[in-house]
């Protein structure tokens, strides 16, 4: 189930101001074909500081090491919206199951703390493909 749903599944409302973009098929490029095993699993968390409003990206695959990916991720932000934020990608997995439930977890956990929560594209955010 994508972030957009589950997500509007806590208040009953969608939160976003922009809908989140549809990204191209990875099979579709001229990139060198990668293994599924050599690959593991990441979603990314971001927040400015005091927590209000807190950015959660789909789970992803991705070679690239977490810090690269926190490191991007920070960096767009703050071009973007103009504000320091820290970003977080929690432990990866080569389970995709166990990622979208650490990422179910983290979207009730900011819900509780009363953040307002948005989708956060991943090639926005990490240049990533989802």
């Amino acid at each position: 189930m994508p972030i957009n749903e589950r997500i509007q599944g806590f208040a009953g409302v969608n939160p976003f101001r922009v809908a989140p973009r549809e990204f191209p098929d990875e099979t579709k490029s001229n990139a060198p074909a990668v293994s599924e095993a050599s690959r593991m699993w990441f979603f990314c968390v971001a927040s400015a500081p005091g927590g209000a409003e807190v950015r959660i990206t789909d789970p992803f695959a991705s070679l690239s090491d977490r810090n690269v990916l926190e490191a991007a991720t920070q960096t767009t932000l703050k071009r973007r919206e103009r504000e320091r934020v820290s970003a977080q990608c929690p432990q990866p997995s080569s389970d995709k199951f166990a990622v979208v439930n650490a990422q179910t977890t983290a979207i009730a956990f900011n819900r509780n703390l009363g953040a307002i929560l948005h989708a956060l594209p991943v090639r926005d955010s990490t240049g990533a493909t989802p």
